[in-house]
């Protein structure tokens, strides 16, 4: 192998990984966001479960009577 082959190939090499850092920080970007999103919905959904329940006229603490 030539010189030039070593660094074509050094440089194939380099970008390769440099490309698979970036997909693996595009997959951990996007499991952040999403798991960002799930947790929003969640608590969302408890928010909407107390409000609904002070709605009722529930307590506010269920030992409470």
């Amino acid at each position: 192998m030539s010189a030039e082959d070593l660094a074509s190939a050094s440089a194939a090499a380099a970008a390769a990984a440099d490309e698979m850092r970036r997909r693996q920080e595009e997959v951990y970007a996007t499991a952040c966001r999403r798991l960002a999103a799930a947790d929003a919905r969640r608590k969302r959904k408890e928010m909407q479960r107390l409000k609904n329940s002070i709605a009722a006229g529930a307590p506010l603490c269920s030992r409470v009577r």
